[in-house]
């Protein structure tokens, strides 16, 4: 079977198809909808079964499933040509205007206005979406799908063929405030030319010719678009690009996609369905595209014209850091679901929720870092290995923290750590703490530890008893620990985990260059065991002023049942 040409218009044509009396269309903004072209097709006949078997085998190659021969044939072309086409059922279009003359609208939809779609879905329309007419009532969400009222079924006799485009930004609002992602609306996002919507609509007015005539047909366009036409020199385009391109080989590249080419001004005009083609620049990116960015030899600026941001470079240099001594950095997503949030006991309401995810599994953004890294913990405790260490930097947020000036949700930086000590059990939190003292004392900051007693989501997962606040001057900077029994049961956890998560923002404030530790040169090593009634954290303090120059940590807490005093024993590092 011969396939129908895109641009054939052999459907019977009655003598009344270019009177559009019977046919209006009526577009109350052309910038919402800048063309509308329509056909109303009259049923005299059956739709050939050869034909229609072999429309079927590429649709379904193509990814699309066949619904009937009328929806079949506007998709098809739609898969030919790139532009969507719907399919009105022209009985109950009248029936829903109350009218025998039908007006086609398309205007911006009335905040909350509704309109049940193909698919069974009532959606509330917004402001930013656009709606198709009959004599003012709603019959189809533009662009993305049509409504229940006018469905094509098996008893459909007449049909009107719509072929039009619409504003790409409306379409991008609608996509994602509806969570709608059709073939359709998929092309419309991407800035649908107007230029062939009368001859697609057509062309499927061919492909339907056995069984449909053209009975009228309109086209609104009230501002017809004409071709960009830029102007460029060769030495614009080099110096930007960084190239030595000449003039024969930018106007033959060019030319090879569609463009019109006067060489000797160098004056270029974008094909019809090129509607990104506006400015210099446009061409520029063509040229270095088509040519490849890997044909343009990399050199450095003459000078320098940005900074770094000092976030990254603390970020740099806690990465270098840690994974020196041991630490393994993952990049997790941003998005989780709220089953990783209870299981880390954190509360899924005081996380934005994602309108439109795209997957539950990346439904809300998270508050802390930790959750994560305890998922991915799971897997590696799986490994024949005594230790092993995850970090990650990122931002998190929470409903709870007030919004910034402009209104927008408040970031914070934050770097999480979980450790795995598996040759003792008992040295986890220890080590974690180690880590979080060498990573301080390398950026010259002094912090105490203080009892846990924060309700910020980041301490959540930490048991309070075997965890500590980290505090800097009168500032909380984060949590070190270990973490709850429930915690580590949801996520099938070995008891020999610990870890910390801390805000980088209040380090990038407190870090202190000229105090940091840059060399780990051991010089003297020392054990020495207090008797005490005094916390451990007051007689690490005190050993810390009166040993400034070492790294101290504990190898051990000993208090006999029923007694006032215990046995400390520190561990102690000379430089």
């Amino acid at each position: 079977t011969e396939r129908p040409s895109p641009v054939t218009t052999g459907a019977r044509e009655r003598s009344e198809k270019d009177d559009s009396s019977s046919l209006q269309i009526k577009i109350s903004d052309p910038s919402l909808c800048p063309r509308y072209s329509a056909l109303i097709l009259k049923k005299h006949g059956e739709l050939k079964k050869k034909y229609l078997s072999w429309q079927d085998t590429i649709l379904s190659k193509s990814g699309m499933k066949p619904i009937n021969p009328i929806v079949d044939a506007t998709n098809y072309l739609m898969l030919l040509t790139g532009q969507p086409l719907h399919a009105f059922d022209y009985d109950k279009f009248i029936a829903v205007g109350k009218s025998e003359h039908p007006v086609i609208g398309v205007r911006a939809a009335k905040p909350k206005e509704k309109l049940k779609l193909l698919d069974g879905q009532l959606v509330e329309c917004t402001e930013n979406d656009i709606l198709i007419t009959s004599n003012d009532t709603p019959v189809a969400l533009a662009g993305a799908m049509g409504g229940m009222s006018t469905a094509i079924d098996e008893n459909t006799r007449n049909i009107i063929i719509e072929s039009a485009t619409f504003s790409l930004f409306n379409m991008r609002k609608t996509q994602m405030a509806h969570g709608i992602f059709s073939e359709a609306i998929t092309r419309f996002t991407k800035g649908q030319p107007a230029y062939q919507t009368l001859d697609v609509a057509k062309a499927c007015a061919s492909a339907l010719s056995d069984g449909f005539e053209i009975a009228a047909m309109a086209d609104a366009y009230p501002h017809p678009v004409e071709p960009s036409v830029v102007k460029i020199t060769t030495d614009e385009i080099n110096s930007f690009l960084g190239t030595t391109y000449t003039p024969d080989l930018i106007t033959t590249t060019l030319k090879n996609v569609g463009f019109s080419v006067d060489a000797n001004t160098m004056t270029f005009t974008a094909p019809l369905w090129r509607t990104d083609i506006h400015i210099k620049e446009d061409i520029i990116e063509e040229i270095g595209r088509l040519l490849g960015y890997d044909n343009i030899t990399p050199t450095l600026p003459l000078h320098s014209t940005a900074t770094k941001s000092p976030m990254l470079e603390l970020k740099q240099n806690i990465r270098h850091f840690l994974s020196k001594y041991g630490g393994n950095e993952v990049l997790t997503y941003s998005f989780i679901s709220d089953r990783l949030l209870n299981r880390a006991t954190l509360n899924a309401k005081n996380s934005y929720e994602i309108v439109n995810s795209i997957s539950p599994d990346l439904q809300f953004i998270r508050q802390s870092i930790v959750p994560s890294l305890l998922d991915k913990s799971y897997h590696n405790q799986k490994l024949p290995v005594d230790q092993f260490a995850l970090f990650e930097m990122n931002q998190v947020y929470q409903k709870s923290w007030e919004n910034d000036a402009d209104g927008v949700p408040v970031a914070e930086n934050h770097l999480a750590f979980v450790l795995a000590e598996r040759k003792n059990t008992k040295t986890a939190f220890y080590q974690a703490k180690l880590y979080v003292d060498e990573l301080l004392k390398h950026f010259g900051i002094v912090a105490e530890y203080v009892p846990l007693k924060s309700t910020d989501a980041v301490s959540k997962p930490f048991e309070p008893k075997r965890s500590a606040e980290i505090k800097i001057d009168d500032t909380i900077i984060g949590v070190v620990g270990e973490f709850k029994n429930s915690v580590r049961a949801n996520f099938k956890l070995d008891p020999y985990l610990a870890g910390f998560e801390i805000n980088l923002d209040e380090i990038l404030a407190h870090q202190n260059p000229q105090k940091s530790i840059k060399n780990f040169t051991v010089k003297r090593k020392e054990d020495i065991t207090i008797t005490t009634t005094k916390s451990y954290a007051e007689t690490l303090k005190e050993l810390q002023a009166k040993y400034p120059d070492a790294t101290i940590t504990p190898l051990g807490i000993y208090q006999p049942e029923g007694s006032t005093e215990k046995n400390i024993t520190y561990h102690l590092k000379f430089y």
